[in-house]
């Protein structure tokens, strides 16, 4: 039996939770496996399982990742796979003929926000970008009004019609509105990107020990193969899980460690 938690972060919301908890429990069969999923946890359940063999793989947000791997060994690590990227980049824009030319320029001005399971690493970039800047840093809120979106159309066309000064969002965000409405991209000058970061992470622990556990690592990387493991792998809004070797997660690692030394 495998046991699997999926955090309460890698969901849109509770409306989210209860779909993917009905859609889940149908679909235990596409990995061939019968078991137990859990969700929502705080660190310290998650940590107190794992030690005790409660539960076999975890789904996190990457910090929270970080939290967990630094008290208990994982192993297969798998990103989810999203409009063909395994990373994602997050972008800060304004008008072409606006008044934010650079960084420097988002002193004293509003920038929406778009907040999303996958921008879960975008506010420590945000507030790196401010801590670069010389003058009149006091803080990320202080300085900038920003304003939080959970829709990314939210956060761009405020820009695009001049009712906000600048956005930040996902650059694959930005793509799929740039193909539905090539105005977009002509509109908009990109004042930053960051740089490709993991988002978000499922893994399982080292010690996780089981006859099917080749059957089940294989599913997990098959599961977008068939009908069902494609239902599933909707909710997360993702494509694919691709498994990773851990030097890759090294990126992000040093980012995120860099970033909360920021005040």
């Amino acid at each position: 039996m495998l046991t699997i938690i999926y955090n309460s972060i890698l969901w849109n919301s509770s409306v989210c939770n209860a779909t993917a908890s009905r859609t889940l429990a149908k679909k235990k069969e596409i990995i061939g496996f019968i078991g137990h999923i859990f969700y929502p946890c705080n660190h310290q359940d998650i940590r107190r399982a794992l030690i005790n063999s409660q539960i076999d793989s975890i789904g996190l947000q990457f910090e929270e990742y970080l939290y967990i791997s630094d008290h208990f060994e994982t192993e297969h690590c798998f990103l989810t796979r999203t409009s063909g990227n395994l990373y994602e980049e997050y972008v800060l824009l304004a008008p072409v003929d606006g008044k934010i030319k650079q960084c420097e320029d988002l002193i004293g001005n509003n920038l929406i926000f778009y907040k999303s399971p996958r921008t879960s690493l975008a506010g420590y970039w945000l507030k790196s970008i401010i801590k670069g800047i010389n003058t009149g840093y006091n803080g990320l809120e202080p300085n900038v009004n920003i304003t939080k979106t959970e829709k990314i159309s939210k956060a761009v066309l405020p820009v695009f019609f001049d009712k906000a000064d600048a956005c930040s969002v996902t650059n694959s965000g930005l793509s799929t509105m740039i193909e539905l409405n090539p105005q977009i991209g002509r509109k908009f000058r990109i004042i930053m990107k960051s740089p490709p970061l993991i988002p978000a992470i499922l893994c399982f622990r080292k010690n996780f020990d089981s006859p099917q556990k080749e059957k089940i690592l294989t599913a997990f990387r098959e599961l977008h193969t068939n009908l069902s493991g494609q239902q599933v792998l909707t909710i997360f809004q993702s494509e694919a899980l691709v498994e990773v070797e851990k030097k890759e997660l090294s990126t992000t690692r040093n980012f995120v460690l860099e970033a909360r030394k920021i005040p």
